[in-house]
């Protein structure tokens, strides 16, 4: 297990303190010193029980006040509950004790990252590298507190310094080849995800990466490749059969698309993504009622989701759902694939400019109501 923080686990955090071994031996109370409590509580961290971490911790933390390993590790349990502030606290408490703790500061760094507070993040993330000039985790998390602040060229610096000082970490490749992706440098992408499969066979989404990279390129066959090998490792990945089904349609197989757009519905039922790619494959088969229904749930569960209006709008053009004035319209939606900001799917409707002429009286009424709609969404 990779703990994304410091890439310590939590006992290890725990190098200055006098007793680091974790104790499954349950001990009376009455028996109890500060580093008993600790090691119970690292014992009850590794079986996720947090919240009773957090109070074996605490309990040392009161018979040993300066004790900042222990306000360290709570506050991991503290981010592992979701309670950022709380971990900002226990981090800065050990800051004080300890002023050198570089991965105090990763560690707060980390918490202000996951509260939006991206400069506070970036300015903790330089202090650890200052205090510890080798530590690979505090670069790439510079690096992504970079990128996000639009530092692109800062973030991909960062992350071929944190590549170089660990060039086995498989994460670190995958972490510059989606940077690399979002730039648009497919290639540069492809080459990074490969790497990291080779330094970890069983990477599942190093496969799924590699495959929205490839479908980028034009090399569908290629993705469908490598999202069935994610699958296979993962079975219950709904983002490798979110881009099988992206590559699939693609290439026309709308049956396939529909068949791996469903799966990935019944492992992530809230995934409004999939019910918007599968919405699209059912137009494109002429299930009209079924597009509709499936761009109707996308937007009960993102109701921002704008391309969802669009299409929907676009969709019930075409089956005449009208009120009020009507117009001919003589066009036909044509879907298309491309990759989307989440590794996953947008559509795009244009004219054909080749068609076989067919006027329907329809009215754009409620196509204009889903832009109006899709408008406010943006």
């Amino acid at each position: 297990m990779v703990w994304g923080i410091t890439g310590k686990r939590p006992e290890e955090e725990l190098k200055d303190s006098p007793t680091s071994e974790t104790n499954t031996t349950p001990i009376q109370p009455s028996s109890f010193d500060a580093d008993t409590y600790v090691n119970q509580a690292l014992t009850q961290y590794e079986l996720n029980n947090y919240q009773g971490a957090i109070n074996n911790f605490s309990q040392a933390i009161q018979l040993k006040p300066d004790y900042a390993e222990a306000y360290i590790v709570r506050g991991l349990a503290r981010y592992a509950l979701g309670d950022n502030p709380g971990a900002i606290n226990d981090y800065t408490q050990a800051i004080q004790l300890k002023p050198d703790y570089a991965e105090a500061y990763t560690n707060r760094g980390v918490a202000h990252y996951a509260l939006g507070y991206k400069p506070g993040a970036l300015k903790d993330y330089t202090q650890a590298i200052q205090l510890k000039p080798d530590y690979a985790e505090a670069y790439t998390n510079r690096g992504n507190a970079r990128y996000e602040l639009g530092d692109k060229p800062g973030a991909l610096k960062d992350y071929n310094h944190a590549i170089q000082l660990k060039p086995d970490s498989a994460e670190a490749y995958i972490i510059r080849g989606s940077a690399l992706a979002e730039l648009g440098d497919m290639q540069g992408a492809i080459n990074d995800y490969t790497q990291a499969i080779q330094l970890k066979p069983d990477y599942a989404e190093a496969y799924t990466n590699r495959g929205f990279a490839r479908s980028e390129l034009g090399d569908m066959q290629g993705a469908i490749n490598d999202h069935t090998q994610a699958i296979q490792l993962k079975p219950d990945y709904a983002e490798a059969y979110i881009g099988r089904g992206n590559a699939r349609a693609a290439l026309g197989d709308m049956q396939g698309a529909l068949n791996d757009y469903t799966q990935a519905i019944q492992l992530k039922p809230d995934y409004a993504r999939a019910y918007a790619n599968r919405g699209a494959v059912r137009s494109a088969l002429g299930d009209m009622q079924g597009a509709i229904n499936d761009y109707t749930q996308a937007i009960q569960l993102k109701p921002d989701y704008a391309e969802a209006y669009i299409i929907r709008g676009s969709v019930r053009v075409a089956l005449g759902d009208m009120q009020g004035r009507s117009q001919i319209i003589n066009k036909r939606l044509i879907y298309t694939w491309s990759k989307g900001k989440e590794g996953t799917t947008r559509l795009s409707w244009s004219c054909s400019k080749n068609f076989s002429p067919r006027s329907l009286q329809i009215s754009l009424n409620g196509f204009l109501d889903e832009i109006a709609i899709a408008s406010h969404a943006i």
